[in-house]
């Protein structure tokens, strides 16, 4: 069922897991803001995933960046949030006014090209060529996601806009 693609398109499976991580994160959020309600707390979550304007390719908010913001991500040069677990992680968002406290020390950075010019396993995997050590080309990056997404349902696989690569071949996409 699944197939493994070689060339520029998307996995299957990648997309498959992409969607049934927005799934998850949708029933969890709501969850935790029903027993945040039940205590007497406000909770509200932002989209999992589609919240960017489609012209200039800007998100309206960006749950790697709560991560960095909240301390425990750092961004890597693939543009991913390194935690103390790897690159390969998702996020969600969930604001409330319920007391909280730190629990950790901020993520230290551990992107070998960042660190020291090392690696760069992620610009030579990107099949648009959007990623290098000097920027990010978000218009090149949404073409090839439509593309992969484009790909998958023409081959009647379940789709989603998603690529991976980049998480792919990075060292730290699971540390242990």
């Amino acid at each position: 069922m699944w197939k493994r693609r070689r060339g520029r398109e998307g996995a299957a499976l990648w997309a498959a897991a992409y969607r049934s991580v927005n799934e998850g994160f949708t029933a969890i959020n709501e969850a935790l803001t029903a027993l945040l309600a039940a205590e007497g707390f406000s909770a509200a979550t932002v989209s999992g995933t589609g919240n960017f304007d489609a012209q200039a390719l800007r998100s309206s908010f960006s749950h790697r960046s709560a991560a960095v913001i909240a301390g425990i991500a750092v961004f890597g040069a693939n543009r991913m949030a390194i935690t103390e677990k790897g690159s390969a992680g998702r996020f969600s968002t969930l604001f409330t006014d319920a007391p909280l406290s730190a629990a950790q020390s901020a993520v230290k950075q551990r992107c070998p090209y960042l660190e020291n010019g090392g690696c760069g396993l992620c610009f030579a995997a990107c099949p648009a060529q959007a990623l290098t050590g000097t920027g990010f080309d978000r218009f090149a990056c949404r073409r090839q996601l439509i593309e992969n997404g484009d790909a998958l349902r023409e081959a009647g696989e379940l789709s989603a806009d998603t690529c991976g690569r980049c998480i792919s071949v990075c060292p730290l996409r699971c540390i242990e």
